[in-house]
């Protein structure tokens, strides 16, 4: 089976019988304990017992306690590594983070990543979804305007943004995805 998302949960203060509760609620997902205060969730596409809504309900209702939660999509591995991980979740406040906060985060402290990254997005991208990405941006995120502007209909521009998040797990649709393409691909 195919992994679908990873989830890096991050407790400052963490019990046996918290890490015990946690990985026994998510029996179906491949539970790996990366340091002490650590845990990975490792969902795959066919599981119905217990999803990821359960685990966010799980974490932030029955753990009164202040936890740091990332969500990543399966394929962040070509992006962050888990060693990369171990450094950057104990940093932030608690919280729930997406891939693009992570990366953005990652970008922040380690600007030498921007390389790296460019290139590895670069080689899944072609030269129309990158114009695709700076014309969405350059219109502020407008569909409309940016579906006119490349002589294309929108639901083409909403196909093409979908075809992008599919190649690079990054969602150009929200703030945080657009900012990291418009740092690597901007004008």
């Amino acid at each position: 089976m195919e992994a679908k998302l990873v989830l890096f949960i991050y407790a400052k203060h963490t019990t046996e019988m918290m890490i015990e509760t946690l990985k026994a609620s998510f029996e179906t997902a491949y539970t790996k304990q990366l340091q002490k205060n650590l845990l990975s969730f490792t969902f795959t596409q066919g599981e119905e017992t217990t999803g990821f809504d359960d685990v966010r309900a799980l974490i932030f209702t029955d753990f009164q306690i202040n936890l740091t939660t990332a969500s990543l999509p399966a394929g962040y591995h070509n992006y962050i590594s888990d060693e990369h991980m171990q450094k950057i979740l104990p940093k932030l406040s608690p919280g729930d983070y997406s891939f693009e906060s992570i990366l953005l985060t990652l970008i922040k402290q380690k600007p030498n990543t921007l390389s790296y990254l460019k290139k590895t997005l670069s080689q899944q991208l072609s030269n129309t979804d990158i114009t695709t990405i700076q014309t969405y941006g350059a219109h502020h995120m407008n569909a409309l305007k940016a579906a006119k502007h490349l002589y294309i209909h929108r639901n083409t521009l909403h196909y093409r943004l979908e075809q992008i998040k599919d190649k690079t797990l990054i969602d150009v649709k929200t703030f945080k995805g657009l900012v990291i393409m418009e740092i690597l691909f901007g004008q």
